[in-house]
């Protein structure tokens, strides 16, 4: 059975964003990550029940962004 997942990554380095990885539960194996969206210190993500991904940007300590995905 396959399962995939969104993966959201506080971006330092090389990491770049919401990531999306896929696990095989029969191998036992996760596929390679594949950057989705990228953008900088996602802090929060959901899935709305229509399947929009919400995520919230930090800007600095003050200020964050939204967006729908």
């Amino acid at each position: 059975m396959l399962e995939h997942y969104l993966i959201g990554t506080y971006t330092h380095h090389t990491s770049q964003g919401i990531y999306s990885v896929t696990l095989d539960t029969s191998a036992g194996r996760l596929s390679p990550t594949r950057l989705e969206i990228p953008i900088q210190k996602p802090i929060f993500m959901t899935f709305a029940n229509n399947g929009i991904l919400y995520t919230i940007e930090k800007l600095d300590q003050d200020h964050a962004r939204h967006y729908l995905l």
